[in-house]
C-alpha cells in the first residue's frame, strides 16, 4: 500500500509539472503573438506600400526627379521648374557717370541754340555752362547737364537740329566708390555719436578739451564726406552734354582749306615765275627812284653851292702874308 501511494503521488506531481507547464507555455505565446502581431504587421504594410522595396521618400524623389525632366523636356514652366541663368546687362544696379560730346552743323546757331535749350529743359536738365561766337564763323559750344535717363532723349532731340558730324560717349563706373563713401559716413557718425557721448559726462577740463578737438576734427572729417557723396550722386543722376553748333563753311573758305596739288613746275612756270620776278624786281626798282626823286633838287642846290664859293674864292687870287716882325737892335 505504501509503495502504490509513493507511486500515484509521484504520477499526480508530474501530472501537475505537465498542466502547469502548458499553461505557462500559452500564456507566454499569446502575449508574444499579440506584441509582435502590430510589429510585423506595420513592417508589411510598409513593404507593401513601397511597391517592391523601394522607400517612400527615395521613390517621392525619384518621381519628382522624373517630373521635373518631363517638365524641362516640354518646355512648361512651373515655380518649381529649373530656371537657366540669364547674364544680367554688366549696368544693372550700378552707379555710372556718362559724358558725352557731339558736334553739328546747323543752319542757324542762334536759332539751334535755343532749340537745344527748349529739349534740355523739357527732360529736366538745364545749361551749365557756355561758350558762342558769331564773328566770322558763327559757332557755339554749350555744356548741358540732363537726367541720365533723359540723356538719349536728348541726344536724339540735338540730332533733329541738323547734321551730326561727330559724337562720343565716356562712362565711369562709381559703384565702389560711393559703397566706399557711405561705409567711412556711417562709421564717422557713430565714432562723433560716441564722441559726444563721451564729452556730456566728461568732468575734467583738459579732458574736455581734448574731447572737443577730437570732436571738431571728426565732424569734419563727416561733413567732408558727405560732400563728397553728394557731388558724386550728383554726378550720377545728373550726365553731362557737351555740344557745338556751327554753321557752314563759306565755299570760298573750303577751297582755301583744300589741300593744293603737289606737282613739279614746268618751263612755263618757271617763265612764269620769272617774269614776274622781273616784274617786281622793277616795280621795287621804280618805287626806289620814286622815293629817292623829292630830294634831287636840295642835292643838286647844294652842288651849285658848292661851285659858286669855289669860284668866288678863285677870283679874289691869294692872299698877301704878313713878313717877320722887325727884331729890336
Amino acid at each position: 500500500m505504501a509503495a502504490r501511494t509513493g507511486g500515484r503521488r509521484g504520477w499526480e506531481r508530474a501530472a501537475i509539472a505537465v498542466v502547469a507547464s502548458a499553461l505557462l507555455l500559452g500564456a507566454c505565446g499569446g502575449g508574444l503573438g499579440d506584441s509582435a502581431s502590430p510589429q510585423f504587421s506595420s513592417v508589411g504594410g510598409s513593404i507593401s506600400s513601397a511597391g517592391g522595396g523601394v522607400p517612400s521618400r527615395d521613390r517621392d524623389a525619384s518621381s519628382g526627379d522624373a517630373s521635373s525632366e518631363a517638365t524641362a523636356a516640354s518646355g512648361g514652366g512651373g515655380s518649381d521648374a529649373p530656371v537657366s541663368p540669364i547674364a544680367l546687362p554688366s549696368t544693372a544696379g550700378r552707379d555710372l557717370v556718362v559724358t558725352g560730346a557731339v558736334t553739328i552743323e546747323v543752319d542757324d546757331v542762334a536759332e539751334a541754340q535755343a532749340r537745344a535749350a527748349a529739349a534740355v529743359t523739357g527732360v529736366g536738365g538745364f545749361v551749365a555752362d557756355e561758350q558762342s561766337s558769331f564773328a566770322g564763323e558763327p559757332r557755339a559750344t554749350i555744356t548741358y547737364r540732363v537726367p541720365a535717363e533723359g540723356y538719349a532723349a536728348t541726344l536724339r532731340s540735338f540730332a533733329a537740329l541738323g547734321t551730326v558730324e561727330e559724337q562720343t560717349r565716356s562712362t565711369e563706373d562709381v559703384t565702389d566708390r560711393l559703397v566706399d563713401l557711405d561705409s567711412r559716413i556711417r562709421t564717422s557718425r557713430t565714432s562723433v555719436e560716441r564722441l559726444r557721448t563721451f564729452l556730456s559726462e566728461a568732468t575734467d577740463l583738459t579732458q574736455v578739451a581734448s574731447l572737443e578737438a577730437e570732436l571738431l576734427r571728426r565732424e569734419t572729417e563727416l561733413e567732408t564726406l558727405t560732400a563728397s557723396q553728394r557731388a558724386v550722386e550728383d554726378r550720377v543722376a545728373l550726365a553731362t552734354l557737351v555740344a557745338t553748333f556751327h554753321e557752314p563753311q563759306p565755299q570760298e573758305a573750303v577751297a582755301a582749306a583744300e589741300p593744293k596739288d603737289t606737282e613739279l613746275p614746268t618751263f612755263l612756270d618757271g617763265l612764269d615765275a620769272g617774269w614776274t620776278g622781273l616784274v617786281r624786281g622793277l616795280q621795287v626798282g621804280g618805287a626806289a627812284v620814286g622815293l629817292a626823286l623829292p630830294f634831287v633838287p636840295l642835292l643838286v642846290a647844294g652842288a651849285l653851292l658848292v661851285r659858286f664859293g669855289r669860284w668866288i674864292a678863285g677870283r679874289r687870287g691869294p692872299g698877301t702874308t704878313p713878313g717877320p716882325a722887325p727884331t729890336p737892335a
